[in-house]
């Protein structure tokens, strides 16, 4: 399901931390490059406090190709809301990359109507080891 070029993990504030660092893990040790994301540049604070440097601000990510987000139960206003991301996540579905995401962020989604018409490429996991199937 994943195309071979880099996946995009997007950070916001009260992002999940066990998520990112076992999704790039699990990213990593299947061969697929990927990197972090955040709307400003610069660092952004996980649930348990964790600081992350992203390696690129939304605004300079137009090569995303694959794009997941982790749970942020924090964010979920600025998920509804943000036009940024929502032009992002449509972007990255029509270029056919995929937009994987977690149940909460799904259930914010499906509020908003962002999931509708979205088709094969997005995915709803319920945990970073649900990636090794979607890359099979």
């Amino acid at each position: 399901m994943f195309r071979p070029k880099t996946t995009s993990i997007l950070l916001l504030p009260g992002f999940d931390e066990g998520w990112v660092i076992q999704s790039i893990d699990r990213l990593v040790a299947q061969g697929y490059p990927c990197n972090t994301l955040s709307i400003k540049a610069h660092s952004v604070r996980g649930i348990r406090g964790l600081q992350i440097e992203p390696d690129k601000a939304l605004n300079s990510s137009s090569d995303v190709r694959n794009l997941l987000i982790p749970d942020c139960k924090e964010s979920l206003p600025t998920l509804m809301t943000e036009p940024r991301i929502h032009r992002l996540i449509r972007s990255v579905l029509a270029e056919d990359g995929a937009v994987i995401v977690s149940p909460s962020v799904a259930a914010a989604f499906a509020r908003v109507g962002l999931e509708a018409g979205a088709g094969r490429n997005y995915h709803v996991i319920s945990s970073p080891e649900r990636l090794s199937a979607l890359a099979n």
